[in-house]
């Protein structure tokens, strides 16, 4: 049998309880008081205006404030603060270890001695369990600059923090106290996100899979100048992290136990072998899982160092990040850290994907979103709007979007560059609900809602405005290359969508009421044509209902109905209940030249998604329902049809009898 990739580097594993796994912790809602902005929808969480020593750490209630915030950081990745001028190193290494206990790391954790940055060495700064990031030290220890090409290597060091212990970093605490003048701003990226990207066979093949990670840059600089550097073996904030091996073996796919979500962990410098696979294949795979994170800016957050004693505190379990050297001559970098040691790797085969806790959250809100029409008017945080709300008169006077609808049913308005309105009688609760929905789905490019309400009998929904021009206009005109690019994307967001179940399998609008398609339409509310649906047998029948309303029993195609409604229920079933869009048309998709990628050939932009649009007739429709109504929606006259099949999961025979019902609904 051909060896695996090999080292001749000593390997040693934590312990690991098998027959225990922690259940994921739930938010109590005492942070709720304090005003925050998420800094992308997937990543980032700055609170603002916060004082950690005296508004949580010196709180009546403190303990449940930081356990709270210990579960926001698991679950956003990175919470930032500004400008925490009273906390000093002491108290720093008080809040990270507090963060860890609350949160349910082991008793016999404490907070990490590093290796090398420690008191034992020039770089420290007289404590042990702080660590001193300075530029001048890089320079002296890692002499980056004799690597080939500088630049390229100073970007490519995503990592999380010493991977390489037994029992590695639970929380990290950076607070920089001296800035260059521009410049050194760090990344943060989602290791649960970059694992909900790979489809399930490919998750299942990460599962079965460990690593070795081995600090080897610190034993290097340890070896080339051993007066100056020197590794400390001493417990490193863990019985289990003695020694100058600095190499563990950990699961390449990890469960976060305060979270309960899967998220990849061989990722960065650290891990240098897949134990169970070919060197070949194990380089590979390393490199491959290194790319989803330098070439995807959507899961990663930025964050700008603005003041002296700016405070990021992060995950390591399911976060990566990196700094930014590109600050040489605009002054030196200094700051302090503080990093909480967590518990040896495991993964429990019972836990999430990151999406499932949107499953848990459709479920727990559901009486919230069912309300949510009797409790209109609503209106999102103003500090998450761009500007003021429009008022009716600026809307009525505001620029028109095109439309197909009738002036009185149904209008689009552009506000101030700011807004899209929705407005008129026959707009559709069904679309601000979806709008909702969706923000806690990341990786769907829609707009925000920001408001919806009625006046005199007319339904506003307010939205974002987002740029970009239809793909339905571009696409002819794009490159093969270009089009690849852009159906990744759609693939990537239809995937997502399609992963998140109908909480009890119904077959219903967003809100769990009708069904608002007009394959279920009925003169007047009629719940066997309109719904909602329990089970799939009686959503197929109703397309034959539909039929027979419409049509009439003495008419001559009434044999039609007839035949859909003994046929429909067999030939339609066994299908699960999936968030669908209900129209996916290229007129409903925005694109815009991505100018922060690379283009797709030489001197060729490539084109991101901004925005899918036109979601009022969303809701849980059988996982055949998108590809079919796309199916049918379409012509033969260009590759469309072709890449659909690559966009959704092809459903070519319910397509296809989908298409004789509606030729039987238009008759």
């Amino acid at each position: 049998m051909a060896p695996a990739a090999t080292s001749e580097l000593p390997i040693r594993s934590g312990p690991v309880d098998k027959k225990f796994y922690p259940e994921p912790l739930k938010l109590s809602g005492a942070l709720d008081k304090f005003e925050y902005e998420d800094t992308t929808p997937l990543i980032g969480r700055e609170f603002l205006n916060v004082n950690i020593v005296e508004d949580l750490m010196k709180s009546p209630n403190s303990d449940e404030l930081l356990r709270d915030l210990a579960i926001n950081i698991s679950q956003r990745g990175v919470v930032f603060f500004r400008a925490q001028d009273n906390l000093t190193n002491e108290l720093q290494k008080q809040f990270v270890q507090r963060l860890g206990e609350l949160s349910g790391k082991p008793s016999t954790s404490t907070l990490h001695i590093h290796p090398v940055l420690n008191n034992t060495s020039e770089f420290g700064v007289g404590d042990a369990e702080i660590s001193h990031i300075s530029s001048v030290a890089r320079r002296k220890m890692f002499r980056h600059d004799q690597q080939p090409d500088k630049r390229r290597y100073d970007s490519a060091q995503w990592h999380s923090d010493i991977q390489f212990e037994a029992n590695p970093a639970d929380y990290t605490s950076l607070r920089l106290t001296q800035l260059p003048r521009t410049g050194g701003d760090t990344l943060w990226a989602s290791g649960y996100e970059v694992y909900d990207r790979f489809s399930p066979r490919y998750r299942e093949f990460l599962e079965g899979l460990t690593a070795t990670f081995v600090g080897d840059g610190f034993i290097r600089a340890a070896e080339a100048d051993p007066d100056k550097v020197r590794i400390y073996t001493e417990p490193r904030g863990s019985p289990h992290n003695v020694g100058k091996a600095l190499s563990a073996v950990h699961p390449v796919v990890r469960t976060n136990p305060v979270t309960g979500w899967k998220s990849v962990f061989a990722l960065g410098p650290f891990p240098k072998r897949i134990n169970e696979l070919h060197k070949d294949e194990s380089d590979e795979l390393l490199a491959k899982l290194k790319r989803m994170v330098q070439e995807s800016h959507d899961l990663q957050v930025r964050f700008k160092w603005r003041n002296p004693n700016d405070i990021a505190i992060w995950d390591n379990r399911s976060v990566f990040h990196t700094a930014t050297f590109d600050y040489q001559g605009l002054g030196e970098r200094f700051g302090n850290r503080a990093v909480g040691i967590g518990e040896a790797p495991y993964l429990d085969p019972n836990s999430k994907i990151q999406i499932n806790s949107f499953v848990a959250f459709f479920a727990s809100s559901h009486y919230q979103i069912d309300q949510m029409s009797t409790t209109l008017p609503y209106y999102a945080e103003p500090s998450t709007l761009p500007g003021p709300l429009p008022t009716r008169g600026e809307i009525e006077k505001a620029e028109r979007l095109p439309s197909i609808w009738p002036a009185d049913l149904r209008q689009n308005a552009l506000v101030r560059g700011q807004f899209v309105v929705k407005y008129g009688t026959g707009v559709k609760e069904n679309e601000g609900h979806a709008l909702l929905t969706l923000e806690r789905i990341p990786s769907i490019p829609s707009p925000r809602l920001y408001a919806m309400y009625r006046e005199d009998g007319v339904l506003y929904v307010v939205m974002e405005f987002r740029k970009g021009r239809q793909l339905s206009e571009l696409w002819p005109d794009l490159t093969e290359a270009q089009k690849s690019h852009v159906v990744a994307q759609l693939r990537r967001g239809m995937s997502r969508l399609r992963e998140v179940p109908s909480p009890g399998g119904i077959f219903a609008s967003v809100e769990y009421g009708p069904l608002l398609h007009r394959f279920f339409w009925s003169p007047e509310p009629d719940p066997r044509i309109n719904g909602p649906f329990e089970r799939e047998e009686d959503f197929s029948r109703a397309m034959a209902l539909r039929s027979r309303v419409g049509r009439g029993s003495d008419s001559p195609g009434a044999w039609m109905s007839t035949w859909f409604a003994r046929n429909l229920p067999t030939a339609l079933r066994d299908h699960t209940s999936v968030f669908t869009h209900g129209d996916l048309q290229r007129k409903n998709i925005l694109v815009e030249e991505d100018t922060a990628g690379d283009g797709e050939g030489e001197g060729e932009p490539s084109f991101k998604v901004t925005a899918i649009l036109d979601w009022e007739d969303a809701g849980w429709y059988p996982s055949y329902w998108e590809y079919s109504c796309s199916f049918i929606d379409f012509s033969m006259e260009d590759d469309w049809p072709e890449k659909l099949d690559q966009i959704l999961d092809p459903w070519p025979l319910e397509a296809s009898l989908l298409k004789i019902v509606r030729q039987d609904l238009d008759y």
